[in-house]
């Protein structure tokens, strides 16, 4: 007796889910690098004075056995992980920088793959324009990334960052914040 093709995958990928239930996914939804990544944005100051520039970053911790591609992956063809900006009146973002990727050999590459893994930090800079209006605001991101193990790679996934901030008067003096994270970072 012949099986249809597609009585035969769901019969394959049942007895597939029974043996390891990880690959199971919940209420239907495959997973997701969000699910493997999270992101946390950082200022270096408690308050933003209208017209200053200050730093800022967000801090990507990656979920333990998995890693991203760096910024600068290693082949073409793989997902970089990546932080853009969407246009916000009053605001300029610059000084952009990526850590190095980390080589680290898989079973599955012929060569070493540039990436990070448990967590790393990208850093910007943040320009306020002087006549922006004062009180709370937030800045916004948008966090590129795909999560992958030493055996598969899951769905890629944008992951929304949100920074809150508050605007005072540029006579204010900020406090520095958040020194250990904004230690490593030099602005040119």
């Amino acid at each position: 007796m012949r099986r249809s093709r597609p009585a035969f995958l769901i019969i394959v990928l049942a007895a597939l889910f029974a043996l390891d239930p990880a690959l199971a996914f919940q209420a239907g939804e495959p997973p997701t690098s969000a699910g493997k990544v999270k992101a946390v944005g950082k200022l270096s100051v408690d308050k933003v004075p209208a017209g200053s520039t200050f730093k800022a970053a967000v801090v990507l911790d990656i979920a333990e056995g998995w890693h991203v591609n760096s910024n600068t992956p290693t082949y073409d063809y793989l997902i970089a992980t990546t932080l853009e900006f969407p246009q916000q009146e009053g605001v300029a973002i610059g000084g952009l920088r990526y850590p190095p990727g980390r080589n680290v050999k898989f079973g599955f590459a012929s060569d070493s793959l540039s990436v990070y893994e448990k967590s790393t930090t990208i850093y910007f800079t943040v320009k306020i324009a002087g006549k922006t209006a004062t009180g709370r605001t937030t800045l916004r991101a948008k966090l590129e990334v795909q999560a992958c193990n030493n055996q598969v790679c899951i769905a890629p996934a944008t992951i929304d960052v949100l920074i809150p901030m508050e605007i005072v008067p540029a006579t204010r003096k900020p406090k520095q914040i958040n020194n250990n994270v904004f230690a490593p970072y030099v602005n040119e």
